[in-house]
């Protein structure tokens, strides 16, 4: 009986932001428990982290200790995935904006160029699964399992 692969999971910005902000902690314990099982293991892209950061800066009603101290928890975070080896960093590549601009244009409801090179960055990789809370790219998950047989998935 051969072992099952797990499953590459991309990870949406909005799963690492949640993590700091969401109440009930689905997001959290998605990162903390991403590859441990050996069911999934998680990629991202520099994208992904540019949106966390920019995001975290933009916070007005975070005072400047807190700020930090939410980036030195996500910052451990990360960087105990990556040295263990359940998530990896994904480069861009110049087919990731041919078919981001092809989601745009064919799937509809994806109207942030960010949130479509994700995908595209996703799809272009084999991944399984997009990780995210984004309701707009919950809103096409149908069309986009469909067309890229991709699975998208809260945390």
């Amino acid at each position: 009986m051969s072992e099952r692969e797990p499953s590459k999971d991309f990870i949406d910005s909005s799963v690492f932001l949640g993590s700091l902000f969401d109440k009930d902690e689905k997001c959290f314990k998605y990162l903390d428990d991403l590859g441990y099982s050996g069911e999934n293991i998680g990629f991202v892209s520099n994208l992904v982290f540019g949106e966390v950061l920019s995001n975290l800066a933009r916070r007005e009603q975070i005072d400047e200790h807190l700020r930090i101290n939410l980036f030195n928890i996500l910052t451990n975070l990360i960087d105990d995935a990556i040295f263990q080896e359940r998530l990896k960093n994904l480069k861009i590549e110049k087919e990731d904006l041919k078919k981001a601009i092809e989601i745009i244009e064919e799937i509809g409801h994806i109207s942030d160029p960010a949130d479509a090179l994700l995908l595209a960055i996703a799809v272009n990789n084999n991944c399984n699964k997009f990780i995210t809370i984004d309701k707009e790219i919950h809103e096409a998950k149908k069309r986009l399992n469909k067309k890229y047989m991709i699975i998208i998935e809260s945390p």
